[in-house]
């Protein structure tokens, strides 16, 4: 890949090659043969691109970027700010904006509806002092690092069952958590921003935000919040309304269209998780897709978020269904990559030549070394014994015997077997 196409994403990538031929964004390519691929990719990978409702954008004479891939050659000094989105992204990145060294001269946020703002936990002796020394005291003293990461762990396992499950206890507490974030809202921000902080859902519905500065920032005069929908893009501004996404109630002659001046349009609506492993394209037996099989089957899903039965010794770090949303992404990452490690082993000290999840079970699929040289009459003892044995036998202990039964009989007839299995397909 051409230096600086890795920064892009794959919708930018795809239309520099449009535009320009794919030497323009690869510098050759290669194909390499492996045993096993191992997916490292994560979730947050693909940025959402510019929402294909809203027309004009190809006019607009700013820059427009997405916050995943900041352009560092914008200077927004002086400059008109458009942020479409109030997720955790743009409750980092509005409140400097208008401060040095960016100085921005407006900055107007679009939201559609509101999210679950907490106070984020301030770290110990505050930011500035454990920035400078949390990495010092990390390094020397012994198990810190350990010990924090237990304590966070811990935290966050403990809010979620006080607030998460369907229970009278985390419905009673869910309420009391609710009106303690609203109650924190309420006093750091102006009076104007209530009602359009205020979800109408119940916390945990959607990602919360643990914020520091954003809504303190929202007492900026530079700064301005809006549930007001983009409809339009001019070459030096976004058009705005009329009417709101929230309140649900809110009339539209309350809220005119109007237009805001934009120099800088930085989109931070998220990234494309609906499609696993986009933009790239996996394909297992008998051509299929791997997206397209998660989509034949009601969305994304994995065994244990890690396998796919049809795409054999293909695995997945952080697959599908292992983030939650009160824990951490490094913890889900670490525990998924156990079953990747066991089968890796497998395949590396066993005679297997693939895995693949079948009923909840990876089976391996296994070539048995040569049965041992062994007399007529050997072999017939052993055919006597393994018959006696099923008679007594579990169910499982049968498939066994079984198996190793019908090898003996294969064996006898001298028929070579790639692969004996009465596990139900």
């Amino acid at each position: 890949m051409i230096s600086g196409m890795g920064d892009l994403s794959a919708k930018d990538r795809m239309k520099i090659a449009q535009e320009k031929g794919e030497h323009a964004v690869y510098s050759e390519t290669e194909v390499v043969k492996a045993k096993v691929v191992l997916s490292c990719v994560g979730g947050l990978v693909e940025p959402r691109g510019w929402p294909d409702e809203i027309k004009g954008i190809e006019n607009f004479k700013g820059k427009m970027f997405h916050s995943a891939r900041w352009d560092e050659s914008v200077d927004f000094t002086d400059k008109n700010v458009v942020v479409v989105g109030t997720g955790c992204s743009s409750a980092q990145l509005v409140p400097p904006l208008p401060h040095a060294p960016y100085n921005a001269t407006k900055v107007t946020q679009l939201m559609r509806s509101p999210p679950w703002v907490t106070p984020a936990v301030h770290a110990p002796g505050g930011d500035e002092w454990w920035e400078k020394n949390g990495p010092k005291l990390m390094k020397n003293v012994p198990g810190l690092k350990e010990l924090l990461r237990f304590i966070i762990f811990a935290t966050a396992e403990s809010g979620f069952l006080k607030i998460f499950p369907n229970t009278p206890y985390a419905n009673k507490q869910r309420k009391l958590y609710e009106e303690k974030v609203l109650q924190n809202m309420r006093k750091r921000t102006p009076e104007k921003y209530w009602e359009i902080l205020t979800p109408d859902y119940g916390v945990g519905c959607k990602r919360r935000i643990f914020d520091k500065r954003w809504l303190r920032s929202l007492n900026d005069p530079k700064i301005e919040l809006t549930t007001q929908p983009m409809n339009r893009v001019t070459e030096h501004g976004v058009v705005i309304g009329p009417g709101a996404t929230y309140p649900k109630d809110a009339k539209e002659e309350d809220y005119p269209e109007r237009e805001i001046p934009a120099d800088v349009i930085i989109l931070a609506n998220g990234f494309d998780t609906t499609r696993w492993l986009h933009p790239l394209k996996v394909i297992g037996k008998g051509g299929k897709d791997l997206v397209q099989v998660m989509e034949e089957r009601g969305g994304a899903q994995a065994y244990q978020g890690t396998a796919v039965d049809g795409f054999p010794n293909f695995m997945m770090i952080f697959g599908p269904n292992t983030a939650t949303g009160h824990s951490s992404v490094v913890m889900a990452s670490e525990s998924t990559s156990k079953p990747s490690q066991l089968t890796l082993t497998v395949i590396h000290t066993k005679n297997v030549t693939n895995t693949n999840p079948r009923h909840g079970k990876l089976l391996p699929k296994l070539h048995p070394p040569p049965p041992p040289q062994r007399s007529p009459h050997n072999r017939r003892q052993a055919l006597r014994r393994s018959r006696l044995h099923c008679r007594n036998a579990t169910r499982s202990q049968k498939h066994r015997l079984a198996e190793r039964l019908l090898k003996l009989v294969f064996h006898r007839r001298r028929l070579e077997l790639d692969r004996v299995s009465l596990y139900p397909d």
